[in-house]
């Protein structure tokens, strides 16, 4: 009876061994993946991406620049040549003042192929920022969806379920959006938990009336009160992340393109 009792004891003791060795090792592979994706971007980001910093109240090297709101110019100048020369896929730059967005916008032929995978076609659990596949990748439709992870070390769009709280929102009204056709602020205007087929992922509409009034209602959803206002001819962009309120439950950040003069 004892010897049973021992070898039980022993079985116990091997089974639980070999689940911590198998956690660590889970723990140590994630931590390599999200170090070799922050030296991923980090590396195209030295190589493609400069700030800009044409818009400073005055010429003084220690001048303030102008609020991001306020800003005519984008705060970043992108080498789009250079990361065209990696992926011909690349669309644009998405830049978040003061936080983790700072990546590359792709776009493929599905909307699978870059959630697991960098620029260069790399497995990677990050993957890359993409485009609806749907969407015409010139920003010109009227509403184009830009998809990313939401990273448990906060990088790609995990940042964007920040705009929840109000007081987020009034930190960072705006982002900015680099294309190879031109330069944009997004004044972001709406944000919220939503299902992953909603009404939100909407990219024609048959009239202006239409348009409008699915705005509307996508801003009576918003987690915050903006005061972002609309014209006949504006298009969006909207951001797209995975949140965990229910299943297949999505976080999305909506805003406004507005045309910035060149850098």
């Amino acid at each position: 009876m004892k010897k049973n009792i021992r070898t039980i004891l022993i079985v116990v003791f091997v089974i639980l061994v070999l689940v911590f060795l198998y956690s660590a090792y889970r723990v140590t592979h994630t931590v390599h993946q999200y170090n070799e994706s922050a030296r991923y971007y980090d590396r195209t980001r030295k190589d493609a991406v400069k700030f800009d910093d044409s818009q400073m109240t005055d010429r003084d090297p220690g001048a303030t620049p102008e609020p991001n709101h306020l800003r005519v110019t984008s705060p970043i100048n992108v080498d789009f040549d250079a990361l065209i020369n990696t992926n011909a896929d690349i669309k644009a730059w998405l830049y978040s003042p003061d936080t983790k967005i700072d990546y590359p916008v792709v776009q493929s032929q599905d909307n699978s192929y870059y959630l697991y995978r960098f620029m260069d076609g790399s497995y990677n659990p990050s993957g890359t920022l993409f485009m609806d596949y749907r969407c015409t990748g010139d920003f010109s439709g009227k509403n184009t969806v830009i998809y990313g992870h939401h990273m448990s070390d906060g990088s790609m769009l995990a940042s964007i379920v920040e705009y929840k709280d109000q007081a987020y929102y009034d930190e960072h009204p705006v982002m900015f959006l680099n294309t190879l056709e031109g330069n944009f602020r997004l004044d972001i205007f709406a944000g919220f938990v939503t299902w992953y087929d909603s009404r939100v992922y909407t990219f024609d509409f048959d009239s202006r009336t239409e348009f409008n009034e699915w705005i509307t209602l996508m801003r009576s959803y918003s987690d915050f009160e903006s005061d972002v206002e609309f014209g006949p001819d504006d298009r969006l962009v909207t951001l797209s992340t995975c949140t965990y309120e229910y299943d297949n439950a999505r976080y999305v950040l909506m805003a406004k393109l507005v045309p910035l003069e060149s850098n």
